[in-house]
């Protein structure tokens, strides 16, 4: 799951099925349960699970758990009627007529769906990273649609990622801005990145660009001025250890 996405009560069911809940079980499941803003009185005997801002009755923002939300806590009554039971403050919960105490947590369901988004592009995301651009195959050619905020001449200092499917196959560093990561389709010097985005997009996949700019590039060590992009793009590679990094395209 993406953070900040939005996801349907039926998307969310079938996650529940994926990871081996049964139709017993989804039939009597409450959606709310799973929600920091939205938890009802029939829920006494139930387990809350914390990971969605609930938006309306099919509609669910993936926050992820222990997120820091801020926001009031509702309780939908049997007659209709909206009465507010608790709330957030940047992820510390309280109490209003001490309601919540009858309510209990149960991580088991929290921590299979946590597995779920423990993924390469939720890091990113977490990170401050932005979405600048994406390849994808429009009548057999690579096309490359660029965000509308984005300038391709604007030379700034990047570390960046190409992505598909929330898992990182290439990470790269540049002074050059974003005329590098956006030309990898015209860059036949880097032919393993460049066939490794051809060999995607002709799959149907959608390959994104990733990027985080940095306003100072330059960081003082043992009286040494070191650029910062350089060790970042280092760390990522041997964290996410993608495959573009690690192989030639034949």
């Amino acid at each position: 799951m993406i953070l900040n996405n939005i996801y349907s009560n039926k998307e969310i069911k079938e996650i529940l099925i994926q990871k081996g809940k049964n139709d017993e079980f989804i039939k009597n499941f409450n959606i709310t349960s799973l929600s920091y803003n939205r938890w009802n009185k029939g829920m006494f005997n139930n387990h809350l699970n914390p990971l969605f801002e609930y938006i309306n009755k099919n509609e669910y923002r993936y926050l992820g758990p222990n997120f820091n939300y801020t926001g009031d806590i509702v309780n939908y009554t049997i007659n209709g009627s909206e009465i507010k039971i608790g709330f957030w403050i940047e992820g510390k919960l309280f109490d209003y007529n001490n309601e919540l105490s009858k309510y209990r947590f149960d991580y088991t369901i929290l921590t299979n769906f946590e597995k779920d988004t423990i993924n390469d592009l939720n890091y990113l995301i977490k990170s401050g990273w932005e979405k600048v651009a994406q390849y994808s195959n429009v009548n057999g050619q690579i096309n490359i649609e660029v965000s509308e905020n984005i300038n391709r001449k604007t030379r700034t200092s990047l570390v960046y990622c190409l992505i598909v499917k929330d898992k990182i196959r290439y990470i790269g560093k540049t002074v050059q801005g974003y005329i590098r990561p956006l030309g990898y389709h015209k860059n036949n010097v880097m032919k393993n990145v460049q066939g490794g985005i051809m060999e995607e997009v002709n799959q149907g996949n959608v390959v994104e660009v990733y990027c985080r700019s940095f306003d100072s590039t330059v960081i003082s060590w043992n009286e040494l001025n070191l650029n910062i992009i350089e060790p970042v793009e280092q760390a990522l590679i041997l964290k996410f250890n993608p495959v573009w990094n690690r192989y030639k395209h034949q």
